[in-house]
């Protein structure tokens, strides 16, 4: 009977999990940037092609790695190519996500009131919710996380080595998912050293192996084109002074504290886990990749996303908070177990409440003036869809390059006729261009906040590009996003 009541409690947790998760997913949050990269080269990944925004060759000089696009190419193949399909993955891949959770705290907490709570944290949990309504790979990087997580507490619970195997090529996995996933690496190395050395050739080997399979496969097909792009995305990425990467690991602790109260309490209670054992490998497991990740990059505002394959934990150490303050208290241990029960709930309903009404109205991100609106964009697309050839040249945002079928580039690439970009190198090869990206060369832009509050903000010959772009005619505007063609286009 008990079994049953768990069952039915997991099935309930998962419905109210997927419901938060896939209810109005195409059009609320409002859209990406990232996702339209994503969707970008998923789709000519179907079409046999390894093409980027007219980048040729590899879409790593985009800083994307090849396990979540393939995947999605495939996924593209079954259901279609959109945004609607792009977040329907994700959303699944957290529903997933939540699984692996659920076995993982099953291994960390010997009571499954503690192991029910942490599912039914994560199913509402606003950040993780809001992020696996994004179409990310960093959603993908979680599901591998955890799951490597699992299998290597398992490994340490019954010494059998399959399990640390296992969990090595999952966290491998991880590092061709997105780059954030190597800085979970020294942790598990550091986890193996300390409590079983004699596996740390055979970790490494399996940790590195399936980043060595891609780079061998990119090293045969076009060597000097990926050592460039690899070069060009480990410095930007990792090439600050140690005095900035401190400062910045200070900023993002500071905001990330400051800005909800879940990732304190999630922090702290990861702390007060009862086990000791498993208290200090959750902890180095989490602390050291926060730390590697947070040194080099924002984990707010539009960089929040990185935060995601964190948040699992962090509903892991708020359900540890709650168990510490409420099973130290002095009083008859039924009526310990009904106050953890009633706080759990409280949390859970609340903020089940909270999700249910930005479901309707809307979610609050704190980036929407930098999102577009599903509206808005198939506005843009229905208008222009009828007067752009498949040999025009398009220059947009990734957010909406996706829905064209001419040679469409990103303002950001465009700009690298003058060499300014923040994301792309002014070193990217002639060569890997696969048409004249010259803004005046273009037929028609389409202009939205992104160009104007980033690029043209980070960007000066982004500025001077909007500002020449904004005489020419306008013929389609739908509220943000403007359309203008080109005078001298034929």
């Amino acid at each position: 009977m008990a079994n049953k009541l768990l069952w039915i409690l997991i099935v309930i947790l998962l419905v109210i999990a997927s419901i938060v998760r896939f209810v109005n997913i195409e059009i609320n949050p409002a859209w990406y940037t990232d996702e339209g990269t994503h969707i970008e080269i998923a789709k000519h990944l179907i079409q046999g092609k390894n093409l980027y925004l007219g980048i040729t060759d590899s879409y790593l000089i985009a800083a994307r790695l090849p396990l979540f696009e393939h995947n999605l190419a495939i996924w593209f193949r079954l259901v279609g190519v959109g945004m609607f399909q792009l977040r329907l993955l994700t959303a699944f891949i957290g529903i997933l996500t939540g699984v692996a959770l659920y076995r993982l705290a099953s291994l960390i907490f010997d009571d499954k009131r503690l192991v029910i709570g942490v599912l039914a944290i994560y199913a509402v949990y606003p950040q993780a919710v809001i992020y696996s309504r994004f179409g990310f790979s960093y959603n993908l990087l979680a599901l591998l996380i955890i799951s490597g997580f699992y299998f290597l507490l398992r490994f340490q619970a019954s010494k059998q080595s399959r399990y640390l195997t296992i969990a090595c090529i999952v966290f491998g996995l991880g590092t061709i998912a997105d780059f954030i996933g190597w800085s979970f690496i020294p942790a598990v190395l550091l986890i193996i050293l300390i409590h079983n050395r004699q596996y740390l050739i055979l970790s490494i080997v399996f940790l590195g192996l399936p980043f060595c399979l891609y780079a061998l496969f990119e090293l045969a097909t076009h060597p000097q084109i990926f050592l460039h792009d690899l070069i060009y995305t480990l410095s930007r990425a990792g090439g600050l002074p140690l005095q900035l990467q401190i400062e910045n690991l200070i900023k993002n602790v500071d905001i990330l504290v400051t800005s909800s109260w879940w990732i304190p309490a999630g922090f702290i209670g990861l702390f007060a886990m009862k086990s000791v054992h498993i208290h200090w490998q959750v902890m180095m497991f989490v602390v050291i990749a926060f730390i590697i990740s947070g040194r080099t990059v924002a984990l707010y505002d539009l960089s929040a996303y990185y935060m995601i394959p964190f948040l699992p934990f962090v509903s892991l150490g708020v359900v540890s908070l709650v168990s510490k303050f409420v099973f130290s208290l002095k009083i008859k241990y039924h009526i310990k177990s009904t106050i953890f029960v009633f706080i759990i709930m409280t949390i859970f309903s609340i903020t089940l409440w909270q999700n249910v009404g930005q479901i309707r109205s809307g979610f609050s991100i704190g980036i929407e003036h930098f999102l577009i609106s599903a509206s808005e964009a198939n506005q843009i697309r229905a208008y222009l869809i009828d007067y752009a050839k498949p040999s025009d040249v398009i220059i947009t945002s990734p957010t909406l390059a996706w829905m064209f079928s001419t040679q469409v580039t990103d303002f950001q690439i465009a700009s690298l006729v003058n060499g300014d970009s923040v994301h792309f190198p002014a070193t990217l090869y002639p060569e890997r261009i696969a048409f004249d990206i010259h803004y005046k060369e273009a037929d028609y832009a389409i202009v939205d906040n992104l160009w104007r509050d980033w690029g043209a903000v980070h960007m000066p010959y982004v500025a001077q590009m909007l500002r020449n772009i904004q005489t020419w005619d306008l013929i389609f505007e739908a509220n943000s996003i403007q359309i203008y063609r080109n005078p001298l286009s034929t």
